[in-house]
């Protein structure tokens, strides 16, 4: 899969002035945001922030379980859950493969939402996790952000985010 992992930066102080004005996620959390979504977000409020990056998806997976077997694979099962006008309709899914983000994707191709990450931050914020994706459809490119108890529940929030704003 294409994509960084970072991890916090340091700063120099005078980018911590620079990004206690313009970057939403320092403003809450402490921790600056990718510099792509920090220029793109910039002078948004916190509410704004997670509206436009992290919107209430139609269809959300969550309740992300994982187990290691053997030659490096791992079994993913989750909670896939579909609002319509008839109320939520709930489904479980599982798949075996190497990372979280391939079996998120795998059962967002499955509904016809194919989503591609092209950069991927993941950051620990107090006892959670929060995801930084920059995604596409081979249309339309965005950035979103997933917040989770852990690295797998964040990564799906992520991609349920993707799916949200790449096909809404």
């Amino acid at each position: 899969m294409p994509g960084t992992f970072t991890s916090p930066k340091r700063f120099r102080s005078d980018d911590r002035e620079q990004n206690k004005t313009d970057d939403p996620f320092y403003l809450h959390y402490g921790i600056r945001l990718p510099k792509q979504l920090r220029e793109e977000s910039v002078g948004m409020d916190w509410r704004e922030f997670v509206s436009t990056y992290a919107p209430t998806a139609s269809t959300t997976i969550s309740d992300m379980h994982s187990e290691q077997l053997r030659a490096g694979m791992w079994r993913f099962s989750a909670k896939i859950t579909t609002r319509g006008a008839r109320g939520p309709l709930h489904s479980y899914r599982e798949f075996t493969g190497t990372g979280p983000a391939q079996a998120v994707t795998h059962w967002l191709a499955d509904m016809g939402r194919g989503v591609e990450i092209l950069s991927f931050h993941q950051f620990t914020v107090f006892e959670a996790t929060a995801t930084f994706l920059k995604v596409t459809s081979g249309r339309r490119t965005v950035w979103v952000m997933g917040l989770g108890p852990d690295r797998d529940n964040s990564t799906a929030a992520a991609m349920s985010a993707a799916a949200q704003r790449l096909y809404a």
